[in-house]
């Protein structure tokens, strides 16, 4: 394997992590660590207010994870960590990003919109 290929797996498995609330953890705590996260932090928390795409689920630990790994994708290469006073962790599987199921919503909605028109103009 050549240094490049070293340098660009290493590269690919660095950016395969995620920053996720631990669920043993009270909601209380989580609660006051996210609080940070979206405040201090300058996590990026518009998705989980009750207009944004990753409202639901509408838990505390949902909500937690997506305002630690929003701190910590930004913050990472500057030193940022995934700590949270021992409320988070990081993990190597892909959480299934809120975004990607509503895209994901919003294409088969948009798929049946599409069969109802056929069905209707051509009746087939």
């Amino acid at each position: 394997m050549s240094l490049m290929q070293v340098f660009l797996l290493s590269f690919w498995q660095v950016q395969r992590l995620w920053c996720v609330a631990k669920p043993n953890v009270p909601a209380d705590t989580l609660q006051e660590a996210m609080d940070y996260a979206c405040g201090e932090g300058g996590a990026d928390c518009e998705e989980i207010m009750p207009h944004g795409n990753c409202f639901y689920p509408d838990t505390v630990v949902a909500h937690a994870s997506y305002a630690f790994n929003s701190y910590w994708q930004k913050t990472k290469r500057n030193g940022g960590t995934c700590a949270f006073g021992g409320t988070a962790m990081l993990i190597n599987a892909d959480p299934m990003s809120c975004r990607l199921s509503y895209h994901m919503d919003m294409m088969h909605k948009i798929n049946w919109l599409l069969q109802t028109i056929l069905f209707l103009q051509f009746g087939t």
